[in-house]
């Protein structure tokens, strides 16, 4: 991901690497997306868990 950052940074770099570097930040962004989403569906089951048992 540095290194994708860096290329996207220099204003010397080619086009192609400047491409597969975007496409690169743009894989890690919706990878991120789909973890965070998991993270919030585990906290919502947690949460409903939580309650569950604090009303038995």
């Amino acid at each position: 991901m540095l290194e994708a950052l860096d290329v996207l940074a220099d204003p010397a770099s080619d086009a192609g690497r400047e491409r597969a570097a975007r496409e690169h930040v743009g894989q890690v962004y919706a990878d991120a997306e789909h973890r965070l989403a998991d993270l919030r569906r585990t906290t919502v089951r947690a949460e409903s868990s939580r309650r569950a048992c604090a009303r038995r």
